[in-house]
């Protein structure tokens, strides 16, 4: 499990004698959700090798790091404020600081969380993804491979259907330039038309 680090500030660190890479703050967390197989054919999958990662594969750590590591800045900030102000030792400071900010980050990991289920969602729905976990499961059945297995080999196995998915998006791309394109020529034609109109008006005041 990665463990991220409380950086007290360098003042700080003189007056209470702490390096602050001596600082850490555990990321753990005591849920055991497990891994999961997001298939078209259900939400639970039986051909999941939950055991495939080992005992440290937390399905959490990413987002709980990624939520950490957003509220770093404050938390240090907090922690710091606590020890001066407050005459705080660095436990209690960091105690105190993690239950002040512990409501705003955990409507941030849902955020990541819901993010997440709404793309597995739009994923079982859709026909790249299906086929390539429709080779996996083969693969798992013929070839006696683990879920992690399975899925490495399907997604290279089938890697000319996400060429199509990037193929797709690049001409989307390139037909987004041209329009823009098109546009800057229109614009610049419209002022060239314009420069002109002004330069009739002004010969014919001068006659005039």
């Amino acid at each position: 499990m990665k463990k991220g680090l409380l950086r007290l500030p360098n003042h700080l660190r003189d007056v209470h004698g702490l390096d602050p890479q001596d600082v850490v703050t555990s990321h753990q967390d005591s849920d055991d959700d497990g891994g999961s197989d997001i298939s078209h054919q259900s939400d639970t999958d039986t051909d999941v090798d939950v055991s495939a990662g080992g005992q440290d594969d937390d399905p959490w750590e990413d987002w709980v790091d990624s939520t950490l590591e957003q509220f770093q800045q404050r938390m240090e900030k907090r922690v710091a404020e606590l020890m001066t102000a407050n005459g705080m030792g660095l436990a209690e400071a960091q105690k105190t600081t993690s239950e002040e900010l512990l409501p705003e980050m955990n409507k941030e990991l849902r955020k990541k969380f819901l993010a997440f289920l709404k793309l597995g969602h739009r994923l079982k729905m859709n026909s790249t993804y299906q086929k390539i976990m429709s080779t996996a499961r083969r693969i798992r059945l013929d070839d006696d491979m683990d879920w992690e297995e399975s899925v490495t080999y399907a997604v290279k196995s089938r890697k000319l259907l996400l060429d199509r998915v990037l193929q797709r998006w690049i001409s989307d791309w390139g037909d987004n330039t041209n329009n823009s394109d098109d546009e800057s020529d229109e614009e610049a034609s419209e002022d060239m038309d314009d420069e002109v109109g002004d330069d009739d008006v002004e010969e014919g005041e001068e006659q005039g």
